[in-house]
């Protein structure tokens, strides 16, 4: 049997980073129905943060384990609800976004990886190192959410390929802040397999093999070094921040409702823009570290129409 693969005629790679705000069903299944041409005809590189929410529970199951100082039959009825609130939250999502023929599978697969997930709290002891429990905890949010968008997406007739980000982001060994060191080039060989791809952002692991996060909005950042990693290999590169706003205003919206959207502006001018409103939409070294060849644009995936903010 012969398979013909699509021939891409753009040869630009698309990064586009969704954060966790996105993981609605009915986002989710407007922004691939305006968008399923334009994908298709890129090369295009998903990052995905967890599911909103997903976090800061991850978090939560980590403080109670080890450092609340309560009755360890407590304290595991109280993980157990955590977990119980992560695996409903998941598996309702699934549900709502997958016809029936389809979620069965989806549904099987979360199921094992909430059992890996129950596996490593259950491991933990008090004398392990804590901030590496930590960062083995929390990457469970970026993995269910990537995995249950790559299988979406393959449902409506867009191939992808799903890969681990921790086998290819190297970090120091900061374990909650980690600094992404070096993205190891061989992620670029899936594209040999198809043109879409799906991966994670916030995790990945140090020299020593061992799990790390890279902090606050980290997927942000993740997404800027993938960015940077395509650029270095040559030819153009964009990179797309989905946000649940239309893109950078002149001041901060929440406090001045009358504030205007801004079009373009230079990278400079961005970090000033951070300064000046003391708040941000995408972090700002997820700005001033990318390669100077990059397209930058900030965009609201729930307004198709507006263009949002380029950044030059």
């Amino acid at each position: 049997m012969y398979i013909t693969r699509r021939i891409i005629l753009n040869m630009e790679i698309q990064v586009f980073k969704c954060g966790g705000k996105f993981f609605v069903s009915n986002i989710i299944q407007s922004f691939f129905n305006e968008l399923k041409d334009k994908i298709e005809s890129h090369r295009t590189v998903f990052v995905i943060s967890a599911m909103a929410g997903i976090t800061r529970l991850l978090r939560l199951i980590f403080i109670i384990k080890t450092e609340v100082k309560i009755d360890e039959e407590l304290k595991t009825l109280m993980i157990s609800l955590c977990m119980n609130e992560f695996k409903r939250y998941h598996t309702e999502f699934i549900f709502k976004l997958f016809s029936e023929t389809d979620r069965g599978a989806v549904i099987d697969n979360f199921e094992l990886l909430f059992s890996k997930l129950e596996g490593t709290i259950n491991l933990y002891k008090s004398e392990d190192r804590k901030d590496l429990f930590y960062a083995s905890v929390l990457q469970y949010g970026e993995i269910a959410s990537s995995e249950i968008l790559s299988k979406y997406i393959n449902t409506l007739g867009i191939k992808n390929k799903w890969f681990d980000a921790r086998e290819y982001v190297v970090t120091d060994s900061n374990y909650r802040e980690a600094e992404i060191l070096n993205i190891k080039n061989d992620f670029k060989e899936f594209f040999k397999e198809g043109d879409i791809l799906i991966t994670q952002g916030f995790i990945g692991r140090d020299e020593k093999g061992e799990n790390t996060v890279v902090g606050f909005d980290g997927s942000d950042y993740s997404a800027a070094e993938f960015a940077n990693s395509l650029s270095e290999s040559g030819g153009e590169v964009s990179l797309t921040y989905w946000k649940d706003v239309d893109g950078v205003y002149e001041e901060n919206p929440v406090k001045n409702p009358e504030a205007k959207l801004i079009d373009q502006m230079t990278r400079k001018e961005y970090i000033q823009n951070t300064v000046k409103n003391n708040s941000f939409v995408v972090r700002p070294d997820s700005i001033s570290s990318l390669n100077e060849n990059i397209e930058v644009t900030i965009r609201s995936f729930m307004n198709f129409e507006n263009q949002g903010t380029k950044i030059k």
